[in-house]
């Protein structure tokens, strides 16, 4: 089991940040979601398909990138950029990203690795053992693309909106008592993303990430993955809010006319070492982005809702509460493993959320590493 600094949503839509809490989740640290939206039909955006599950007479539809697993056995790819940013700060330092982005383009994230569903990559490995049941001995795959890395982006800090730390310092809420286990930037969830953590959704994009990646004007049928080094959001004056690590999000894209244009994104910090000197072993390089790569390939539009649940692990039911989204990563975000030197995440399956005995995950599992042997608790 790991504990996990970041906030307290799900990992959100961001590429056009449009804010908006994704289920009800309690006071602690965790990741989050930031917008959604519904794509009209024959909007330009990521490939993905509609199913539904029903629990209790209920029916619940769900959107997910890539093609329907229960009918096709196609391989989607989907292109994908990375945009490496670095962040200076009102008094003059500055975290830079350094090599971030080819450390992730060289991790599970986009390589092929070894997974017990097959030699994929990290994401596509997640979705095959998810729909095992049909997936097991098919040519099913749901990829991205190997990625274009963009030049560095510079975003500047206002007064006010963002502090640099040295390692050792306090972050986050005093009660938390942890310390940054490496000089970390943190600066003002509202400033970065449009929207604090408890706002409502907003109909346009917003935040200084949300004007970058406008300006950018990326084909919205491609994924911008944005990363950071060292470099956490907070929800209240820096450093003593909540941390929000990482999320995904979804709103209209700048390129094109509006509905008929839908954007996602993610953003990702990549920890060097890790985030806190109080837990060594987690946050660190692609742990918070494989959350994130799972949760936007499971909810890429921040729509899929499901039965109302509370993951059994202590630490993410204090995080998330009790949820009402699909996102995979959420009820085991303490848990997680490493594939060739790579912090990835465990990460729930429909099943566990759609209530379904047995489970179409492979072996009959709940989640990847079998962490739970049941289907989602009420709450």
């Amino acid at each position: 089991m790991r504990f996990k600094l970041a906030p307290v949503l799900l990992f959100a839509l961001a590429a056009v940040l449009i804010s908006a809490p994704a289920a009800t989740a309690a006071a602690g640290p965790t990741t989050a979601i930031y917008g959604s939206v519904d794509p009209s039909p024959g909007a330009r955006t990521v490939p993905y398909f509609r199913d539904s599950f029903s629990v209790g007479g209920v029916t619940y539809p769900y959107t997910m990138v890539g093609m329907n697993p229960r009918t096709c056995t196609a391989t989607t790819t989907v292109p994908t950029v990375i945009v490496p940013v670095r962040i200076v700060f009102a008094d003059g330092s500055v975290s830079d990203p350094g090599t971030t982005a080819s450390d992730v383009a060289a991790s599970p994230i986009f390589q092929s690795a070894p997974f017990t569903s097959g030699t994929t990559q990290y994401g596509d490995a997640i979705r095959r053992a998810m729909f095992w049941k049909y997936t097991a001995n098919t040519s099913y795959h749901a990829l991205l693309g190997q990625p274009v890395v963009l030049p560095t982006q510079t975003l500047k800090v206002p007064q006010g909106q963002g502090v640099f730390l040295q390692a050792g310092d306090p972050i986050g809420p005093p009660p938390l008592g942890v310390h940054t286990a490496a000089p970390t930037g943190v600066v003002s969830t509202s400033w970065f993303s449009g929207a604090a953590l408890s706002a409502t959704p907003i109909a346009q994009l917003g935040g200084a990430l949300g004007q970058l990646l406008n300006q950018l004007k990326l084909d919205p049928a491609t994924l911008p993955i944005v990363v950071n080094r060292n470099v956490l959001l907070s929800d209240k004056p820096a450093p003593y809010g909540l941390p929000v690590l990482g999320f995904h999000s979804a709103g209209a894209s700048a390129v094109g006319s509006g509905s008929q244009q839908a954007q996602t994104a993610i953003w990702a910090d990549y920890a060097d070492p890790y985030t806190t000197a109080e837990f060594p072993f987690i946050t660190q390089n692609t742990d918070i982005l494989s959350h994130e790569v799972s949760e936007w390939l499971h909810d890429p539009f921040g729509r899929n809702k499901v039965p109302a649940w509370q993951s059994p692990l202590p630490l993410a039911s204090l995080f998330y509460g009790c949820a009402g989204l699909l996102e995979s990563g959420d009820p085991v975000v303490d848990v997680g493993f490493q594939v060739n030197g790579y912090q990835l995440q465990d990460e729930a399956f429909l099943s566990w959320f759609a209530h379904q005995v047995p489970s179409i995950g492979i072996n009959g599992q709940y989640t990847y590493l079998d962490t739970f042997g049941s289907p989602s608790p009420s709450c």
